[in-house]
């Protein structure tokens, strides 16, 4: 039950997955296909405390200790609003807000593959050929 934390390239992982199975989803939405994550809270345990496991609708505890309790809560928005930008800058999602929208939507963008990922021979320069769809996908951003 006591699962390690996500790293941040785990994190990244799940976030582009779950973006890419959507096509389009809210932060929140994502927030909800997301493992739960595990903390540290300092509180003091107490007798009642000890008969407890749930401290909210959304915290469970995984462990009581003298002086601090591990939790299970779910991610929030604000947990994954910083890798989610980060993707973005990358360029392997983008954002959208309709008008008039409050929520944003983040989208997949199509895999980018450049001529040496589809012909790997071209790129070691054993074979002239050369793939000019790819280049015009690549050129437009994945939009021909």
């Amino acid at each position: 039950m006591n699962a390690a934390p996500l790293d941040r390239a785990e994190l990244n992982r799940l976030l582009l997955d779950a973006v890419q199975e959507a096509g389009q989803i809210t932060t929140r939405e994502l927030t909800g296909k997301l493992p739960a994550k595990h903390a540290v809270v300092n509180v003091p345990c107490s007798s009642s405390c000890r008969r407890t496991n749930r401290w909210s609708a959304t915290e469970t505890v995984l462990e009581h200790h003298s002086s601090w309790h591990r939790i299970r809560t779910p991610h929030t928005s604000a947990d994954i609003y910083r890798p989610l930008r980060a993707l973005e800058a990358e360029g392997r999602i983008t954002r959208e807000r309709g008008a008039g929208e409050r929520n944003v939507r983040w989208c997949a963008l199509p895999e980018q593959l450049t001529i040496g990922e589809l012909h790997p021979e071209t790129s070691a320069g054993n074979a002239p050929q050369r793939d000019v769809s790819v280049q015009t996908r690549v050129a437009t951003n994945g939009q021909l």
